[in-house]
């Protein structure tokens, strides 16, 4: 990902949410090497759901 292909925001998440996030970051980063980044968790968890939405409407009956 690029700097052309993200955009800087503010969202406002709980700061138990936000413990979380960072916690996910630093075991994702000692685990991949890099460093711990809550964007990147962020990223990788929308990826995935929005994947698994995917893969899901591809196998569901179409629609009458």
């Amino acid at each position: 990902m690029t700097e052309r292909d993200a955009v800087s925001t503010t969202i406002l998440i709980p700061r138990r949410v936000w413990q979380l996030l960072r916690g996910l970051a630093e075991q994702r980063a000692l685990a991949r090497g890099g460093r711990a980044s809550a964007s990147r968790v962020l990223v990788e968890l929308v990826e995935a759901e929005a994947a698994r939405r995917e893969a899901a409407s591809a196998e569901a009956p179409p629609r009458d």
